[in-house]
């Protein structure tokens, strides 16, 4: 792979630059889209794009941008195969996609749970950094410079050390309850990462195609089942949760180009985090109990961003509840710490586009849509939103709007729509 960081444009030959420039004009006016059209949905300088159609280099970031724009793969992009950027990127069919009826995410993968059963999980936590893979060391580097220029450029803001936390592996746990009942539950196996390896490892790498043919390997990842020890990618583990009302509204976001991530634009779940090793630790006796302030501006720069000899555990519960907090409502997340159980985690899932895991699970808000939506108005996050709208959806396949939402999937990132269909999977069978 070749290095972008002295100058943002990948040095393409010559003649694949216009290859790929006589793509993009093809797709372009496919869609009938001005360029005016596909620098608004792609949030690609205007400039630029006439500019790459008549053969000039594309930058990684922008290619990104642009194959997102027009709901393909990058390397779909730079190939002129023709495959959404929703399928899985391995032959042999997902065993464990996640379902609704007729719709089918094939490019997601159920690693553990089950739709309508939530599940109680310990944490088991190792304090073992993150090794690189030897074909990844002599890039690294390079391409950690050129996430840190990205960041920049879009006007993100970038802390390479920001401390996360990966999934090891997931250990299965039952117990008898004193009433004869069996429950099923779970140890999930953590360990540390931080912010510039995800960027690098799920993002950037995974730009080029020798390097996802390698790394970003389905069949392995059926073939280890719970365990995801074996992957060289950053395994980080994301909190995504609906918030669900009592009338049946799931909260999704829109997610804003200004948030941490390169996945803007795109819907989301209502609460996105990802777990933070120091504003979500807790007691490692207690994963409900916070050892921090939950307010991020209570904290110093370092405790923050550099933390070090955990006193606990980090909590994906507390990520959760940290969610509601920044990305949702103060006041939200006060009413709901009210209600013991309303955070329901159902299913551990795998995403095949960023090539990582995802908690997903709902959020039972004992409030209607409309009181939760006056909520959010009146008493908005006061810093770190990262979304530029809430959409309110009904939690039913029958429902007109919600219909055309599913059936827009490049509207959606595969996460974002596998957790609201695991909403919608819980909301139907919890009624029954």
């Amino acid at each position: 792979m070749k290095s972008t960081s002295d100058d943002p444009d990948l040095q393409n030959e010559p003649g694949k630059s216009s290859q790929l420039g006589e793509r993009i004009q093809k797709k372009r006016k496919g869609k009938g889209w001005t360029q005016s059209d596909l620098a608004d949905k792609s949030n690609v300088d205007p400039s630029l794009i006439s500019r790459y159609e008549n053969g000039a280099p594309v930058s990684a970031e922008n290619l990104q941008k642009l194959a997102a724009a027009f709901d393909v793969d990058v390397e779909d992009l730079t190939t002129g195969e023709e495959r959404s950027r929703h399928s899985p990127h391995s032959i042999g069919q997902n065993p464990k996609p996640i379902r609704l009826g007729e719709i089918c995410l094939e490019n997601v993968y159920i690693l553990f749970g089950h739709y309508a059963k939530p599940f109680e999980f310990d944490v088991q936590y190792t304090n073992v950094n993150l090794k690189l893979h030897r074909a990844i060391r002599p890039i690294y580097s390079d391409l950690a410079q050129t996430a840190a220029h990205n960041a920049l450029k879009l006007g993100h803001v970038y802390y390479p050390d920001g401390p996360c936390v990966r999934l090891l592996r997931i250990i299965p746990k039952s117990r008898q309850l004193k009433t004869g009942r069996e429950e099923h539950g779970a140890v999930l196996e953590l360990a540390p990462v931080n912010w510039e390896q995800y960027t690098v490892l799920n993002e950037l790498l995974l730009l080029d195609n020798k390097m996802r043919t390698r790394f970003a390997d389905v069949e392995a990842l059926y073939r280890n089942g719970l365990n995801l020890s074996w992957c060289a990618l950053s395994n980080i583990l994301t909190v995504s949760l609906i918030p669900i009302t009592k009338d049946g509204f799931g909260l999704v976001q829109r997610r804003s180009r200004h948030g941490v991530s390169s996945a803007f634009r795109v819907l989301t779940a209502g609460v996105n985090e990802n777990i933070h090793r120091y504003l979500d630790e807790a007691a490692p006796s207690n994963l409900s109990h916070r050892l921090h302030s939950i307010d991020r501006k209570k904290a110093t720069v370092d405790q923050v961003w550099k933390p070090s000899n955990p006193d606990g555990v980090p909590s994906p519960l507390l990520a959760a509840q940290r969610g509601v907090f920044e990305e949702l409502s103060p006041e939200l997340h006060r009413i709901s710490m009210q209600v013991p159980g309303c955070y329901k985690f159902l299913t551990v899932v795998f995403d095949f586009f960023y090539f990582h895991p995802y908690l997903l699970g709902v959020v039972e808000l004992d409030m209607t849509r409309s009181e939760v939506q006056k909520i959010i108005e009146e008493y908005p996050p006061e810093s770190h939103p990262e979304y530029d709208s809430i959409e309110y959806l009904l939690l039913s396949k029958n429902d007109p709007n919600t219909s055309r939402r599913l059936s827009d999937r490049k509207s959606w990132g595969n996460w974002g729509l596998a957790a609201f269909i695991t909403a919608m999977n819980y909301w139907e069978q919890s009624r029954k």
